[in-house]
């Protein structure tokens, strides 16, 4: 609740159930939300996060759900060199 107080300058104290967008949330605040969580908890969220689960409570389900995904999950694809043949078919 203290990123989402925070994120948004609150004066008065928020809960659990309280909705980033009812509070002055917007996507450019919803980002700035998801580089406080990244720091503060080593979580990468999208802004579609925020989107999704607005209130603090539903957004550290999601993010527990996330810390307990199995790694392969949570890894990007590696990437690879393009061969001359893919450029020019793409």
């Amino acid at each position: 609740m203290g990123l989402f107080a925070r994120t948004l300058g609150a004066e008065n104290v928020l809960s659990i159930d309280d909705d980033f967008f009812h509070h002055g949330g917007h996507s450019l605040l919803g980002a700035r939300l998801t580089n406080h969580v990244a720091v503060a908890l080593d979580v990468r969220l999208t802004v579609r996060d925020i989107f999704e689960h607005p209130t603090p409570a539903r957004l550290a389900a999601h993010i527990s759900a996330l810390k307990s995904a199995p790694a392969a999950k949570k890894a990007r694809p590696a990437l690879r060199r393009r061969t001359e043949t893919e450029r020019i078919s793409s």
